[in-house]
């Protein structure tokens, strides 16, 4: 089967890359090992999922690797899969935790850093579809940012 693979960060769908997947068994004949390998986001299985499950069976039916397989090894070491949404991602997170300690304790530390920031570097600036919207939440709910300006003014004020 197929699926579309994509996420809604910021309000905007964005297209990801399609996952890679790879499973074998070895040997034909007696198999000794069955391997699944899922690379999110990583493209055709042919690209980092089969390699990678070629290596791993490799090592563990020989208890070695042939030296002419050592380029693959650095090429997979080398590679930066993690996705570009990342950072945004984790901000976003970030800043619904620091909400959730602000209105267990009111103490404005926990969201002060989330203030005024609308867009972290490292967000992704091309979305494959950004005519698409979906009303997710935002990361810092407006009712926190209320009491935050009106405790700042109740300190300004003393």
């Amino acid at each position: 089967g197929t699926a579309e693979n994509y996420r809604i960060i910021d309000r905007r769908r964005i297209q990801l890359k399609d996952n890679s997947l790879f499973a074998a068994f070895a040997p034909r004949e007696n198999p000794k090992i069955a391997i699944a390998v899922i690379v999110e986001n990583g493209g055709f299985g042919s690209t980092w999922a089969a390699p990678i499950a070629s290596l791993m069976m490799e090592q563990y039916l020989t208890d070695s690797i042939r030296a002419e397989r050592k380029p693959e090894i650095e090429r997979i070491a080398a590679a930066n899969l993690m996705p570009s949404y990342l950072p945004r991602l984790q901000f976003i997170n970030d800043s619904l935790r620091g909400e959730f300690y602000f209105n267990l304790t009111k103490d404005t530390s926990y969201i002060r850093k989330f203030r005024r920031r609308s867009q972290l570097p490292g967000a992704p600036n091309d979305p494959a579809d950004s005519s698409h919207r979906v009303d997710n939440g935002m990361a810092m709910l407006d009712s926190a940012q209320r009491q935050l300006r009106k405790q700042n003014q109740r300190r300004t004020q003393r």
